[in-house]
This record gives C-alpha cells, structure tokens and sequence, in this order.
C-alpha cells in the first residue's frame, strides 16, 4: 500500500515539473493613443465608438528554451464589463530566451449597443469627469518546449489604463511599459 501511494505521488510530481510553466512572459502596454471616443444616448439603444491604436511588448522570460505564441488578440472593455471593439488578432510569434516582440493594433468600435442603463449611466459620468477606466486585454495559446515535451497554456493579460480627456493629443506613453497582470492556465 505505501509503494502504491509513493508511486502515485512520484507520478504527480514529475507531472507537475512538466506542465508547470516556466516564468511568465513580461508583457507591458507600452503606447496607447485615443484617436476617438464617443456615447451616443439616443434611444432605443445607446452606442459607443471608438478609435484606439494600443501597442504592447511582450519578452520571453523562460531560461529553458522558446515561447510560441500560436493565437493573439487584443480586446478593449470598459469597467471589465463592455468589450468596446471587435476582437484584433495578430499574426503567431516566436520567440527566444530574453528576445521580444512588440504587437501594435487598432481596436476600431462603431456604435457598439450598451444594453446596460447603469453602465451607460456610469460611462456618461466617467466622460462628464474627463477620465474612463479601459482596461485593455491580451488573450492567447502560446506553447513552451520543456525537455522532449510541449506543453501548452491559455494566456490571459489584463493591462488597465485610466483614460484622460483634455490630453492635447491623447497619447499615453511610457518607456518602461505600464503594468499588466499575467496569468497562464493549462
């Protein structure tokens, strides 16, 4: 009986060191730029358009060997709760220990239907107070090599940024790349 049970947990273990992924990848919304942001309350439905080039790095952080990135799209949503633009998908990437890759898109949204009243209610006071909550989102496979195995992952980060009107030009810079919450699952 103890043989079975260290077998079954030796099993477990040398599971985990082959599914467990490796560091995660540092991701950063580097560049974002408002290139037009407008609700329209006009019944029956109310509608949000939107214009937004985002650009995001990404570098390979794992000393065991290559990430590839085999599906990418970009979302952008308001509050979490209203995806403001279709889903952009970028071309499958490959990349080596430490190199990077920079992703650049536009999320384009015409009058998006916001069925919600307290959200639209929400968004017209958050545009009256000349700041909105966007968080920007990355969704993706990406695959890495451990050993003899390939070992695949769902990456899901989330980048948000706090918008400003009134900004003369409505970019939003930073060379180290603004914070985004990374998480893998198998």
């Amino acid at each position: 009986m103890l043989l079975c049970f260290g077998t079954i947990v030796f099993l477990a273990e040398v599971y985990w060191i082959f599914t467990s992924p490796g560091p995660l990848p540092s991701v950063a919304l580097h560049d974002f730029k408002l290139n037009a942001f407008n609700l329209s309350t006009l019944l029956p439905t109310s509608t949000v358009t939107s214009n937004f080039l985002v650009t995001i790095y990404c570098q390979n952080n794992d000393d065991e060997g290559p990430i590839h990135f085999d599906k990418v799209d970009f979302y952008a949503f308001y509050r979490n709760q209203l995806q403001m633009a279709p889903t952009t998908s970028m071309p499958p990437t490959y990349l080596r220990h430490m190199e990077v890759t920079v992703w650049s898109s536009y999320l384009i949204g015409t009058a998006v239907p916001v069925n919600d009243p307290d959200l639209v209610a929400s968004l017209a006071q958050d545009l009256a107070d000349g700041a909105v909550l966007i968080n920007v989102k990355v969704m993706g496979r990406l695959r890495y090599r451990k050993w003899f195995f390939t070992v695949r992952y769902a990456m899901e980060v989330n980048c948000p940024l706090y918008v400003t009107f009134g900004n003369e030009n409505n970019v939003f810079k930073d060379p180290f790349g603004i914070g985004c919450h990374t998480s893998v699952k198998v």
